[in-house]
């Protein structure tokens, strides 16, 4: 507020001096007449100029320029002793006003923001000529005025916004997935959206004894939009995995969600995604892949690793989507690692097979003794800023005795 005050004051200022260089009188002020009150906001008052001690804030009936709010027009008195209209005004003889002109000052709805007035202890030093002088000036605050208004009504929206987003945003983070560990699994996620709201999302789930479920979509877009778009899917997650279960069958609902979402518009979106069914009693994964990037399982102790790309075109393209649906074997002590784009996109920075930077980041990890999902992190927290949602999601298949419980602060090397 305090820099709109000074905004106004200096514009205010400079067309007071305007009028000091131009107009004959000896004293020059801008006031407001809002709510009924005579409020005098900035004054040049020249040595031999009218008697005014500030501060003024009078009822508006007291003074001159409740004629010229009144009548949103011009009043020009060229001798106030003479004049029938403000000789009983006790104000005359307070100020010492021989000569007053002033005019109006308007919003641009027409409301009368207040006046820009001369006067002068002498008669006859204004005349017509002056008129439209001052209303030229008087348009200057006028336009000062809207600006500042549209300053302020800019500032409160986007104050009002930030606290909805940042309200939206704690509301999708805490929607989201947790941790998640037992004697099978343990699943560690880490969700960074590059504003505060984020078109990533994903999800898991203890389908029964043995067999999980889990999901991680990336929707076209950034930001809001996006991350609409995503609530209105993760709402339906949880029933589809727990009662649907089969990857083509979540997935193919998925699709047809969107589709019926966007059927009426002209403007359609797709949102890519990779849906893993685990069955530990069985040792096997059975996945589809919907345009996204490829997940990666690989064993802790060997350099092997076996890339979950089959699949189909993202969702939200096909009526019918193809159903084709990947099966793997795994071992224990094996990892599976999915990510959204965003993690290849922001820090591949010399442009080379993501796989082939996708390999060299977990051989780097494993290296460093660091899980994974730690490792990204100090990466992403040395970054001032992401130019996408990153959104991975670790599953490690038969855990360590003990867990892998490990403090982001540890220093290690970060490199890739």
């Amino acid at each position: 507020m305090k820099q709109v005050q000074s905004k106004f004051e200096q514009t205010a200022q400079n067309v007071l001096k305007l009028m000091e260089d131009s107009i004959p009188a000896k004293s020059f002020f801008v006031a407001t007449t809002e709510n009924d009150r005579f409020k005098i906001l900035e004054i040049i008052n020249k040595e031999g100029g009218c008697s005014i001690e500030l501060p003024i804030d009078k009822p508006l009936q007291e003074s001159y320029c409740n004629y010229v709010s009144s009548s949103r027009s011009p009043l020009l008195i060229q001798d106030a002793l003479e004049s029938d209209l403000v000789n009983n005004l006790a104000v005359t003889s307070i100020f010492s006003i021989r000569s007053y002109l002033g005019v109006p000052i308007l919003h641009d709805d027409g409301r009368v923001f207040g006046t820009l007035c001369a006067l002068d202890p002498k008669p006859n030093v204004l005349n017509e000529d002056h008129v439209p002088i001052l209303e030229t000036y008087s348009s200057i605050i006028s336009n000062s005025i809207e600006l500042e208004d549209m300053f302020l009504k800019l500032k409160n929206y986007e104050i009002r916004t930030q606290k909805e987003l940042l309200l939206a945003n704690k509301i999708q983070a805490t929607t989201l997935s947790q941790d998640f560990s037992d004697d099978l699994v343990l699943i560690d996620y880490l969700y960074k959206p590059s504003t505060l709201l984020s078109g990533d999302l994903y999800a898991w789930y203890l389908i029964e004894e043995g067999v999980y479920g889990g999901i991680i979509l990336d929707v076209m877009g950034h930001g809001v939009s996006s991350a609409l778009i995503g609530m209105a899917v993760y709402s339906q997650l949880k029933d589809l995995i727990m009662t649907i279960r089969e990857p083509f069958n979540v997935m193919n609902h998925l699709n047809q969600l969107i589709i019926d979402l966007f059927k009426h518009e002209e403007v359609t979106t797709y949102l890519t995604g990779i849906y893993v069914y685990i069955d530990t009693n069985l040792g096997e994964i059975h996945y589809l892949n919907a345009g996204h990037p490829p997940a990666v399982l690989f064993r802790t102790a060997a350099n092997k690793k076996t890339y979950l790309s089959d699949g189909t075109v993202p969702l939200g393209i096909m009526n019918i989507l193809p159903n084709i649906v990947g099966k793997i074997q795994y071992h224990e002590d094996e990892s599976l690692f999915l990510y959204t784009d965003g993690l290849t996109d922001h820090f591949n920075k010399q442009r080379e097979s993501n796989l082939t930077w996708l390999n060299r980041l977990i051989d780097h990890a494993q290296e460093t003794k660091f899980p994974l999902v730690p490792y990204i992190q100090q990466l992403i927290m040395a970054e001032e800023e992401l130019e996408d949602d990153i959104c991975i999601m670790s599953i490690q298949l038969q855990r360590k005795k003990g867990g892998m419980n490990v403090d982001v602060s540890d220093e290690f090397p970060i490199t890739v």
